[in-house]
């Protein structure tokens, strides 16, 4: 079984780079295990070795030998266009077609909030031998919406821990100046203004107190209109923050990921991949956002906090400033968590790959 082929499927090459870095962990982690894998991207790619563009030549690969395993983030969410939705259902559907098995792993589910999402998950839910979600809440919406066999797992990013660890930076030494790194996700206009609003109260209570604190904006999501590009919303945080030195970056690679995460002690923001990218680095996490997603992911990690929205400003900047005045004698027990979570997140896309493999 382990020669057979995997085209891995997601919302690859479309301007996330935490996306990309997703592709890249797992088609690694299956490759490790003596997998082929073809990653299906689109628009820029994400420089796989083995990357297919959609059109005939990914057509082509889907035949009675291939598993089409859909693998992280939220493939199906339909509170963003349906285009990339109804890509990625139309092509499980075609895989069945051409006597491919389908697959998923590590993804995360929202309830439908349009009929036709709804029907678009249904269709993927009923092809899939088995599907793979990242947290409870993801769980009931795939037993609701009726697929066939549901597996319980992690988030696949916790793969970083091994596949990235020749490239992510080391854990700040105790005692290093604080740096602060903040993330934003825009999901729709009045979330992203709600968001530009809460961080930079936050940024400008924590200058309040500490006016030399080093603060870096990083820009996971980019090249796409407002509001789902990052640089133009911490653009917005900056101004109305009075942050008008601070240092913004906008990772397309890797190695800028690393470089961005450099001598980051503590994170706050909305991106979940870009924190749990910074929780690998050694970094305290205070997370805002879907408190089901960001609570499953960042779930019993010391020196972590999450808030559900909507939430106040003045307590997600004492928790800001409780991260960096606090000290991080959680250190050891974070790191112990963070591999515990990596070896979940591989043994749950090993045991999706074993069980979504074809059939003869």
């Amino acid at each position: 079984m382990s020669g057979q082929t995997i085209v891995l499927a997601g919302a690859y090459g479309r301007g996330n780079v935490a996306d990309d870095l997703l592709a890249r962990v797992t088609a690694s982690a299956l490759r490790r295990d003596g997998r082929r894998v073809v990653v299906a991207a689109d628009g820029r790619g994400t420089g796989d070795p083995e990357e297919a563009r959609s059109g005939a030549s990914l057509w082509r690969r889907l035949d009675r030998d291939t598993q089409l395993m859909l693998a992280g983030g939220e493939p199906l969410n339909d509170s963003w266009t349906l285009d990339r939705a109804r890509q990625l259902a139309s092509m499980c559907v075609l895989a069945r077609a051409r006597g491919a098995s389908v697959s998923a792993a590590g993804v995360s589910l929202e309830p439908p909030s349009t009929w036709r999402g709804a029907q678009m998950a249904r269709a993927v839910g009923a092809a899939a031998r088995v599907l793979g979600v990242r947290d409870s809440a993801s769980l009931e919406v795939a037993q609701r919406l009726g697929a066939r066999r549901t597996l319980l797992g992690v988030d696949l990013g916790w793969l970083a821990v091994e596949e990235l660890a020749d490239l992510l930076p080391e854990a700040p030494p105790p005692g290093s100046r604080d740096l602060l790194m903040v993330t934003i996700e825009g999901e729709t206009e009045a979330i992203a203004r709600r968001r530009i609003a809460l961080l930079a109260g936050v940024l400008r209570a924590l200058r309040a107190r500490y006016p030399g604190v080093e603060v870096r904006l990083v820009a996971m999501q980019r090249h796409l209109p407002a509001p789902h590009d990052d640089r133009a919303l911490l653009e917005h945080v900056a101004r109305f923050a009075h942050l008008a030195g601070a240092e913004m970056v906008t990772p397309t690679t890797v190695e800028e990921v690393a470089a961005a995460l450099s001598g980051v002690t503590v994170a706050v923001g909305c991106r979940p991949h870009g924190l749990l990218l910074a929780s690998i680095c050694g970094a305290r996490i205070v997370a805002v956002g879907n408190v089901g997603r960001m609570g499953a992911m960042f779930a019993d990690l010391p020196g972590t906090t999450v808030f559900g929205e909507p939430c106040e400003v003045d307590e997600v900047a004492a928790a800001t400033i409780e991260a960096i005045t606090s000290g991080d004698h959680l250190a050891p027990a974070r790191r112990a968590q963070v591999r515990a979570r990596c070896d979940e997140a591989r043994n749950h896309l090993r045991t999706v790959a074993m069980n979504g493999c074809p059939m003869r």
